[in-house]
């Protein structure tokens, strides 16, 4: 859960509505929750998360960096408010299927759109109300792949 920026306010309403459809597509089907924070969630979010979710699983109350790497590797599908492209692109990096919960934009993020059409054409995101199915796609982790190409830059 990230927080918000110049594209995207998180407001009390906005968070509820993804909450409860969370609960409806997958609290409902068995899953269990866990609801991680990012640097940028405001507190308020983070107990509005702990009053709709806490029931549901468990809900992270502090940035935590292990309990973020911990859920992709317990995650059977990912949940990503759409405010934070880096955010979706670390959640790539896991291969799991991610599904992008849609804030209601301030200002035109005609960025934001299109890296959503281009990972969704990459079979990488859906849209949170999709149907919940496993898919796969290649794990995309630019990081690594750069890292990579500077080293053989460098060796030659």
């Amino acid at each position: 859960m990230g927080g918000p920026n110049k594209y995207y306010k998180f407001n009390k309403d906005q968070l509820i509505k993804i909450f409860n459809k969370i609960k409806s597509d997958f609290v409902s089907k068995g899953y269990k929750i866990i609801v991680i924070p990012s640097m940028r969630t405001p507190k308020e979010s983070i107990d509005i998360a702990a009053k709709e979710m806490g029931e549901c699983g468990y809900v992270v109350k502090k940035v935590d960096k292990q309990a973020y790497l911990s859920a992709y590797a317990l995650a059977d599908y990912i949940v990503v408010t759409c405010d934070s492209i880096s955010m979706i692109s670390e959640a790539a990096t896991s291969g799991k299927p991610i599904f992008l919960a849609h804030m209601k934009e301030k200002r035109n993020n005609y960025r934001f759109k299109k890296f959503f059409e281009q990972f969704k054409k990459m079979g990488i995101v859906r849209d949170l109300g999709e149907e919940i199915e496993t898919w796969s796609y290649n794990k995309h982790n630019e990081a690594q792949r750069i890292a990579f190409e500077l080293k053989n830059k460098i060796e030659n």
